[in-house]
């Protein structure tokens, strides 16, 4: 009995390096043809070019997953209201790092970029409704719409002065 199942394990692992034996040939042919087609380092021929860029986005969208597309709209819609918001390139970067923590696993982080996603769509609110209110809040006071003007303006330089990316 045991030198049947001996005889069986053998014959298996044959089988398993054989198998192997012709996977490592497929590869290295695969391989070499792909150095044939697309050609080694930087001097190459414009279709050697074609062919490994075709590749190349042929690999990125094979490996390209549903939970990435949502995951780079995300990013992209919150760096668009960051830079909406800040003005600046300073403001999208500052969405997109909330948006990494506020998906990550570590509680104090996941509170900090919650904590910044929520300045951001305040932000990105806020400032119109407190100007709409001071407008009417001074008008009900006997102001004219000239020397409201004037204050919002001047509110708005001292906001810019204490801007912390302006």
């Amino acid at each position: 009995m045991r030198k049947k199942a001996r005889r069986k394990r053998k014959k298996a692992e044959a089988e398993y390096l054989a198998i192997q034996e012709k996977i490592a040939l497929s590869q290295e042919r695969t391989r070499e043809l792909l150095r044939k087609e697309h050609g080694k380092g930087f001097v190459r021929s414009a279709k050697q070019w074609q062919a490994s860029i075709a590749d190349h986005i042929g690999q990125i969208a094979d490996n390209l997953k549903l939970k990435d597309i949502t995951e780079a709209i995300a990013m992209a819609t919150v760096a668009y209201y960051g830079y909406k918001v800040f003005g600046s390139i300073h403001g999208s970067a500052y969405g997109i790092i909330s948006l990494k923590l506020a998906t990550s696993m570590n509680m104090p982080a996941g509170m900090a970029g919650t904590a910044g996603l929520m300045l951001l769509g305040l932000a990105s609110v806020f400032p119109f409704r407190t100007r709409e209110i001071a407008r009417k809040n001074l008008k009900d006071r006997g102001y004219s719409d000239e020397q409201i003007d004037n204050m919002t303006d001047a509110g708005d330089k001292i906001l810019e002065e204490f801007h912390p990316f302006g």
